[in-house]
């Protein structure tokens, strides 16, 4: 017998709403990196640099550029063990 796995799909949030709460994190010591959802191909991207919000992102899987503005993002909370 197989079983399957199946993990929510990931949500996107406004942006202004995203950097409220990430510099919240970032004050207590953990680093952050902004994901979002390519609008083109669904691909779930995370950004290269830590701590750092941005209104577009490219797409590594198609090339495709987002308008994260419009469309939200998320944020993956690195923290101190």
């Amino acid at each position: 017998m197989t079983s399957t796995v199946r993990y929510p799909q990931p949500k996107n949030y406004p942006v202004a709403e995203c950097v409220r709460t990430a510099n919240e994190h970032i004050a207590q010591g953990s680093v952050i990196y902004q994901k979002f959802t390519c609008e083109s191909c669904g691909s779930r991207q995370t950004m290269e640099e830590e701590n750092t919000f941005y209104l577009k992102g490219k797409c590594e899987a198609c090339g495709h550029t987002t308008d994260i503005q419009k469309d939200g993002c998320n944020y993956m909370l690195v923290t101190g063990i």
